[in-house]
């Protein structure tokens, strides 16, 4: 796993959430800075949970309402139950 796991999807996943997006945009009329933004907001937090950074374990344990790379990686285990029950997209716990 390393910062291209955020940037990779599947074709029609990409298409529905453009797709999604380009209507919201038609329909709300944002600022461009708005749209720039919530990108932002949106990919920033991806690509830092995708990173191979190792923290220090006290900063690691912390932020519980941050999802470290560390905490990430589990979303992506190969024991079923671990990867069966990690929303570590969205959800720290």
């Amino acid at each position: 796993m390393d910062v291209t796991t955020a940037i990779r999807f599947h074709l029609f996943e990409i298409a529905l959430s453009m797709g999604l997006k380009i209507l919201l945009v038609y329909i709300f009329e944002p600022v461009v800075i708005a749209v720039i933004i919530f990108e932002f907001i949106l990919n920033g937090p991806s690509i830092f949970k995708h990173t191979n950074l190792v923290l220090l374990k006290l900063i690691d344990s912390i932020p519980r309402f941050i999802v470290t790379p560390d905490m990430h990686h589990i979303h992506y285990s190969v024991i079923r139950i671990e990867h069966d029950t990690n929303y570590g997209f969205v959800l720290f716990f």
